[in-house]
């Protein structure tokens, strides 16, 4: 089984617990630290990628005024959840990120949240989250941070599905190599970092 089955096979698994996760308060901490990145004008069109059971878009819906969200993820089980709680609020589909199924120069904003340590291609999934934004958009990617090296690679070695945990500046060399400007980058509590960057075209 490859990693992307066992993320498919781990996520479907968690789904029902998932909202009660005894670090959940650490995640919901991470979503407010997210939106200091987004504006607060209306009718933005905004994409979540690996959205989970649906947390971040309900922050958005009420703290944004009146966005248009979209949600995908991986795990059928968790997108079921999620489904429930936006009551078709947002709009939500099944898929990889590395083939996002949405046009070029979509959205406003791209966000993805504590999934990036996941992502069987990073550099690909990147690539395809940097397409479907609009010229000028926004990526936001919120994930965990360790501080040491050697912390990751252990991290990499116990969470299931883990395909690598990047340093501060391995994400900011990511976006620079990828095409976006003025890049910025927070912590996010204790275990975590938020880099954001401005699609050039």
């Amino acid at each position: 089984m490859d990693k992307k089955q066992r993320n498919i096979k781990f996520f479907d698994s968690w789904a029902g617990s998932y909202d009660k996760f005894v670090f959940g308060f650490w995640l919901r901490s991470m979503h407010s630290d997210v939106l200091k990145f987004i504006a607060k004008k209306q009718k933005l069109k905004i994409l979540d990628v690996s959205c989970g059971t649906g947390e971040m878009l309900l922050l958005m819906l009420r703290r944004l005024n009146k966005p248009d969200i979209y949600g995908v993820d991986i795990s059928r089980n968790m997108l079921d959840i999620a489904k429930r709680k936006l009551k078709g609020k947002s709009k939500l589909k099944y898929a990889d990120v590395a083939l996002l199924p949405f046009k070029n120069n979509t959205f406003d904003y791209v966000i993805t949240t504590e999934s990036f340590h996941h992502y069987h291609n990073q550099k690909k999934s990147l690539m395809e989250m940097k397409r479907v934004l609009k010229k000028n958009g926004r990526l936001i990617i919120a994930d965990v941070n360790f501080f040491f090296d050697i912390v990751h690679r252990i991290f990499e070695i116990l969470e299931p599905g883990c395909v690598r945990v990047n340093s501060r500046k391995d994400f900011i060399n990511m976006f620079k190599k990828t095409g976006f400007k003025d890049i910025k980058q927070i912590r996010s509590s204790v275990f975590g970092v938020i880099t954001a960057g401005i699609k050039i075209s």
